[in-house]
């Protein structure tokens, strides 16, 4: 079976390295961007079994990076890859926006390797 291929948009380089040594040993392949400009450009060109989306980043921020997602897959008529946002805020409004805009669920930050495998396993297991 081909490992499920999962992309982590973080502008925080010590979050992208720290969430690189969760994933050391498991059957999944990790890309990372470090903003959500480059995501989208990754996501295009790249099948990805499941997102994790910061939402606070420069040059384009996760609410418009996954609107864009959403708005590409509906151009090439694909179905919704989940994306899961990654928020420091755990205000109920806060929350229910990153669903309105698309996403398929949070994780609140600090993030850990339990909650991060569990998200994956709910939500791109095969």
């Amino acid at each position: 079976m081909t490992p499920l291929r999962i992309l982590l948009a973080e502008d925080s380089a010590a979050i992208r390295a720290f969430t690189q040594t969760y994933f050391k040993d498991t059957p999944y392949q990790l890309d990372m961007a470090e903003n959500g400009q480059v995501a989208v450009e990754m996501f295009q060109a790249v099948r990805y079994d499941l997102v994790f989306m910061d939402l606070e980043m420069p040059v384009m921020n996760g609410v418009n990076a996954t609107l864009a997602i959403r708005e590409w897959e509906q151009e090439e008529d694909l179905d919704p890859v989940p994306i899961i946002a990654l928020t420091s805020h755990d205000q109920k409004e806060k929350l229910l926006e990153t669903l309105e805009v698309g996403c398929t669920a949070h994780l609140i930050k600090p993030l850990t390797k339990e909650a991060m495998l569990k998200t994956i396993e709910e939500h791109a297991g095969r």
